[in-house]
């Protein structure tokens, strides 16, 4: 985390599990990270959550890691309606948007 007060670095526990493609917004005092992908490399580095086959991948996810800067605390509770990569986001006061060009929906 970067402090842009003081111009330092410090370091926060990692999200719920690695993951690329993934959107990222604030709302303060939240931060929200949704969405994203485990891709082949992921899955052979053994960062993925799920049982993976190489026949599947990549894997896309609906997780909503959201880390509160007042407490220091993550929570991984919220999902996205589906599952989403390449996320982009938005913030408009209380309220933080997600969209995606790809939504992977259960057949």
């Amino acid at each position: 985390m970067f402090d842009t007060a003081s111009g330092n670095w410090s370091s926060l526990q990692p999200l719920s599990f690695a993951r690329s493609v993934l959107g990222g917004v604030a709302v303060p005092p939240l931060v929200f990270f949704a969405g994203g992908e485990c891709a082949l490399l992921c899955q052979l580095c053994g960062q993925a959550v799920d049982a993976l086959s190489l026949s599947n991948w990549p894997t896309v996810y609906n997780i909503v890691d959201i880390y509160d800067g007042t407490s220091g605390a993550w929570n991984s509770t919220a999902t996205l309606d589906a599952q989403r990569n390449f996320v982009v986001t938005s913030a408009l006061g209380k309220y933080a948007f997600f969209a995606s060009r790809y939504v992977y929906l259960p057949l």
